[in-house]
């Protein structure tokens, strides 16, 4: 099976965050999973975007079809099942999409 790339964002100082995140990761081998330190930045949300410029910049140079991108709360639910995100990759494939936003509000039944 290939497995995902995940890269979770995280502040150094959020020890805390940090625990949660490899936690929900663990034992979940469909996922290559990375911590990423943010960059900082007097303007929070620049330094995310600079590291998800980053991380696409890299994927794009290893010829990556897709890769995930997160932050450090994310929390899987009861309900995650990854035929069903494989499948939802593959419909976003298929409609050539871009982007593919998930979450527990924008699950599609």
């Amino acid at each position: 099976m290939k497995t995902i790339s995940v890269y979770a964002l995280n502040l150094p100082k959020r020890q805390d965050r940090l625990q949660s995140i490899l936690q929900q990761f663990r034992g979940k081998s469909e996922f290559d999973f990375k911590v990423i330190s943010v960059i900082q930045h007097q303007i929070g949300a620049y330094g995310q975007w600079r590291n998800f410029v980053d991380l696409v910049q890299q994927e794009e140079k290893k010829n990556s079809e897709y890769f995930i991108f997160c932050e450090d709360d994310h929390v899987f639910t009861k309900d995650y099942n990854f035929k069903y995100l494989q499948d939802c990759i593959n419909e976003a494939e298929n409609l050539k999409a871009d982007i593919l936003c998930g979450g527990h509000a924008s699950i599609l039944y």
